[in-house]
């Protein structure tokens, strides 16, 4: 039995040895191997190799390819120029073609869906501002902004989602409107009374405004981004009041937070009431007559004739270029 095992495996080693001198002969003589789908010529089930793929087989296997060789600091893998075949060329550049194709395509798709969410949002505004919260369904907004209920449970979750959407775009047109109207203010409180301004013609001329509002004072509780509106209005409101103290406007004594509160407050009150009785068309005169009311307590000795001056720079504002 050993004898025999050893035969064997001498036999086998000479194949083996066969074979590897037959490889090193074609290496040497650089013979094409031609090959289909991984088969070689003479394999079981090896068809006649044709075309391109004949072409391809034979640039492989007899043209060495340019530049440093495998193994070295700078190897690199062949590409189609290395052997000059015009099909492998315009196969790699259809892939690439096809590549950018794919990139426009998921780019259209992309801006597609942020203008079927900035529709969707624009009927819910609508809506939220005609209806109110409580009283408007999802079939209602569907209906208003010509979409599809899929489409719109795609970029919303439910009724309450939908509606802090409203209330975040709201905020986002506010700051950037408000912080464009009041890059040139003369002083702190011109700033406040343009930011009262600018306020008032966002909620006289634009729905996701006024509809962001109305969701923010009549849904406590039920609407996501409330809170952060309201309290980052009085910050802001603060901070104007505060720069008018330290420019010497505004009394040394006054308290800055509870006097942001108060305007933020009162402003709330009478818009609100505008809205009621005459859907916003007065807003400008009753902001105006409130600040009449107003800054006589806030000013300092020395600026106390300016309450008529200043309440008159709270007037319609044109819209800035904002998307």
């Amino acid at each position: 039995m050993p004898r025999r095992g050893a035969a064997a495996g001498e036999a086998l080693l000479e194949r083996g040895t066969r074979r590897l001198r037959r490889d090193l002969g074609r290496l040497a003589r650089r013979e094409p191997r031609p090959f289909v789908l991984g088969l070689r010529a003479g394999d079981p089930g090896a068809e006649p190799v044709v075309g391109h793929e004949a072409e391809h087989g034979r640039h492989a296997q007899t043209v060495p390819p340019r530049g440093p060789t495998l193994g070295s600091a700078s190897s690199r893998l062949p590409t189609p120029a290395d052997h000059g075949c015009a099909t492998c060329s315009t196969h790699a550049t259809s892939s690439t073609h096809t590549t950018s194709t794919g990139q426009e395509a998921t780019v259209a798709q992309q801006r597609r869906a942020r203008e079927t969410r900035a529709t969707i949002l624009q009927g819910a505004s609508s809506v939220f501002l005609a209806r109110g919260y409580a009283e408007t369904s999802l079939d209602q907004v569907t209906d208003a902004a010509g979409v599809t209920k899929g489409a719109l449970y795609f970029h919303f979750r439910s009724k309450a989602d939908l509606a802090g959407a409203v209330v975040a775009e709201q905020q986002r047109l506010s700051r950037a409107w408000t912080e464009l109207a009041i890059a040139g203010a003369p002083s702190a409180a011109g700033a406040l009374m343009l930011a009262c301004a600018s306020f008032a013609t966002q909620l006289s001329t634009e729905p996701m405004v006024a509809a962001g509002l109305r969701l923010s004072t009549e849904s406590i509780g039920e609407v996501p981004s409330r809170a952060p509106s309201a309290l980052a209005w009085v910050d802001e409101t603060a901070g104007h009041v505060g720069r008018a103290v330290d420019e010497g406007t505004f009394r040394a004594d006054l308290d800055v937070d509870r006097a942001a509160r108060f305007v933020v407050g009162a402003f709330s009150g009478v818009q609100t009431f505008s809205a009621l009785s005459t859907g916003h068309a007065d807003v400008f005169e009753r902001l105006q007559d409130m600040m009449r009311f107003v800054l006589p307590s806030f000013l300092s000795p020395r600026s106390a004739g300016l309450a008529g001056e200043l309440a008159a720079l709270i007037r319609p504002t044109d819209r800035p270029p904002i998307d």
